[in-house]
């Protein structure tokens, strides 16, 4: 119970920070963002490196872009999934590891 608690928190607290500052929008994000614009536009996992030039997606998992994906065809707007996605993901992580160090 306690772990689910501290999941619970992490989560808020990511919101409660976004809703503040805005989400955390770094050069990996914008990788993760250009990745699903592409999936999109059917040119598969590539990542756009410079202005004209894209480069297959071999550095980071597949799961994050294909979500922004999947939040770009039902029409929502991105930095808003951005910013619950990550807090969902914290608090996933909160709760797996304090699962784990619970054993």
């Amino acid at each position: 119970m306690f772990v689910v608690l501290l999941a619970a928190l992490a989560f808020a607290s990511v919101l409660a920070r976004g809703a503040t500052y805005g989400p955390a929008l770094r050069r990996d994000t914008v990788n993760y963002i250009s990745t699903a614009d592409h999936l999109l536009d059917g040119e598969g996992f590539t990542v756009t490196l410079s202005s004209r030039r894209a480069d297959s997606y071999v550095a980071w998992p597949p799961l994050y872009p294909l979500l922004l994906a999947a939040a770009l065809l039902l029409g929502l707007e991105l930095p808003s999934c951005v910013h619950w996605l990550g807090a969902v993901f914290f608090a996933l992580t909160v709760f797996v590891v304090g699962r784990y160090a619970a054993r």
